[in-house]
């Protein structure tokens, strides 16, 4: 084969200097001489294949050697610092630039060192040369990666910055300038640090003005978004006053800003901007030449930036209407009850400017104190709660204006109010006994608790629950007593009703509720509030048939004549049971308790 033949044959030529001299050559001598130059162009070509198989190999390694620079590159980047610092040395080292040199290696010269002996001899020298050349290629792109690493960590540091200050604005008084001043100039200061292009600073400052600016604004209407309308030109119907105007988040307005011109809706029509707020209905444009007035610091900010603020601050408005009715609402539906039990109520209580957002000035003011005397009734009648009947009658009595007085008006203001927070104890006691000891006596409340469930029934804890809230109804003084809570009766009447408990069940039931107690007075008021509850004709025909009673005679008397239910004698709905509280009031006791 030809790839075997030494080298060094195919460049000997033959040797005629001891051979013997022909006078005019010899057939053999030429012959000789042919062979000599075939097999030194068969050496030649034979170097010619070595050589493209060892520059294949050796771009096939280079190759190789470069898929390993880029891997190591992309490492090195994933685990540098957020910053990028010591990305391009720890790849490539460190070279002096005054002479080349280099003063300090890096995983580059590790991997070339790795990948050198891998070259084929012929073209190592040439692979050697050219080590330079990429790392200086490579330096460069690692160091425009170590830029661009650099620059990102700086806009992400910034923009956590930014956002935190923002949040700070927002969560600040929207009125404390000089809070707002120094987080802003933080912002400022910086944006002004980063190593970035001077164009896109410029447009990372504006940017800031923009957001800090709208982010105070933002917390203006979180605080009072009428005032913040305001500064568009609109007021909400029955809100505004004055002075609403006067100091705005940039500076004070200036005289003539808020004229009639301000109406022309420069952000919504106010008359029905509460209830259109989440229509869907587009703003008209704002006046930005009002804002500018009222609000220097926003006027800057692009039209569709003015314009969202001005719809957030009508739907920020009308979320405060609502909340203000609902609590005028929760306040007059709840604070009675709970202010008579408690002390307290737990609720929100309307301000007078809610009640002026939600009704207007006029009616406002009369809604307000309607609710500032249920709340002054609701404290009378706590101090009332746990007393007697002829305690709250002598209170009631005491109270009554004297002759003569020198303050007659607030004489009759304390008995009146005086009279109803009576009245609103003597109602709660007579509709429900039971369960209103359980609300002002915790012990009651603790022993029905053990018996209300069937897992947890206990026969000494019922008796102690009768006894318990018998004593407290007759030291309350109420006349009619009724041992038994509401929710313990609708039981028993659900258990009677149900047609798929068995009349064994349904005796057994009651057994157990009348083996509550064993005086018969008990017993008898407890007969008497089940069958003003319609037990005693649920229970006719069974072992349990209670007799009548004389209010249950007239009341069934009085169905077959007006053809509907009998009302709960003590019921406070119930027109007599008005008429008697009503007498009662006017001091005819005796009227009252017939």
């Amino acid at each position: 084969m030809v790839h075997i033949i030494p080298l060094s044959v195919g460049q000997r030529r033959l040797d005629t200097g001891n051979a013997v001299q022909y006078p005019q050559g010899s057939p053999i001598g030429g012959a000789m001489q042919g062979l000599g130059d075939h097999l030194s162009a068969l050496a030649e070509r034979h170097q010619q294949m070595k050589d493209q198989q060892e520059a294949f190999d050796a771009e096939l390694a280079r190759r190789q050697f470069n898929g390993q620079i880029a891997q190591a590159e992309d490492e090195v980047t994933a685990n540098a610092p957020a910053d990028g610092a010591g990305l391009h040395e720890t790849m490539y080292g460190q070279v002096d630039p005054l002479n080349g040199r280099v003063v300090r290696t890096g995983l580059f010269d590790k991997l070339f060192a790795a990948a050198l002996p891998n070259i084929p001899e012929s073209q190592r020298a040439n692979f050697a040369r050219q080590k330079e050349v990429m790392r200086t290629t490579g330096a460069l792109r690692m160091a425009q990666r170590q830029r661009q690493q650099r620059r990102d960590y700086e806009q992400a540091e910034v923009d956590t910055a930014l956002k935190t200050s923002a949040i700070a604005i927002g969560n600040a008084d929207p009125d404390d300038h000089v809070s707002f001043e120094a987080a802003r100039q933080q912002g400022l200061g910086l944006i002004d640090k980063m190593g970035v292009d001077p164009g896109i600073k410029q447009q990372m400052v504006k940017d800031w003005y923009g957001t800090a600016a709208k982010t105070r604004f933002e917390a203006l209407i979180a605080k009072d978004p009428r005032r913040a309308l305001a500064m568009f030109g609109v007021v909400q119907a029955g809100s505004r006053t004055k002075d609403d105007t006067a100091e705005a988040v940039g500076g004070r307005q200036e005289a003539g800003a808020s004229g009639e011109n301000e109406t022309a809706s420069a952000v919504g029509n106010p008359a029905t901007s509460s209830s259109n707020a989440d229509s869907g209905v587009p703003a008209p444009a704002v006046d930005r030449t009002a804002v500018l007035a009222a609000a220097p610091s926003i006027a800057d900010l692009p039209q569709n930036d003015l314009q969202d603020l001005g719809q957030k601050a009508q739907v920020a408005m009308s979320a405060q209407l609502f909340d203000a009715r609902t609590n005028v609402q929760l306040a007059h539906q709840n604070a009675p009850d709970a202010l008579m039990y408690t002390g307290s109520y737990s609720g929100k209580r309307p301000g007078d400017a809610d009640f002026a957002a939600v009704y207007g000035a006029e009616e406002g003011g009369k809604q307000s104190l309607g609710l500032e005397r249920t709340f002054r009734v609701g404290h009378q009648a706590f101090d009332m709660v746990r007393m007697p009947k002829d305690a709250i009658e002598a209170k009631v009595l005491a109270a009554r204006p004297k002759p003569g007085s020198a303050t007659p008006e607030q004489d009759q203001a304390e008995f009146d109010t005086t009279a109803a927070a009576a009245r609103q104890v003597l109602q709660a006691r007579a509709a429900a006994p039971a369960d209103f000891v359980r609300k002002i006596d915790p012990t009651a409340d603790a022993y029905w608790n053990a018996v209300s469930s069937e897992d947890s029934y206990d026969p000494d804890a019922y008796q102690k629950a009768i006894a318990r809230s018998v004593a407290v109804q007759l030291q309350l003084g109420i006349k009619h007593i009724e041992p038994l809570p509401q929710s313990v009766v609708k039981t028993y009447v659900d258990l009677v009703l149900d047609l798929d408990r068995s009349q064994h069940e349904k005796d057994a039931a009651l057994s157990d509720l009348f083996a509550g107690t064993s005086d018969p007075s008990v017993l008898a008021a407890m007969s008497g509030q089940l069958a003003r509850a319609g037990l005693s004709r649920l229970l006719r025909g069974t072992a349990f048939e209670l007799p009548m009673t004389a209010a249950e005679m007239q009341a069934h008397e009085v169905e077959q004549a007006m053809g509907r239910q009998s009302p709960d004698a003590n019921d406070p709905s119930d027109p007599t049971m008005r008429q008697k509280l009503a007498a009662w009031m006017l001091g005819d006791h005796k009227a009252s308790s017939t």
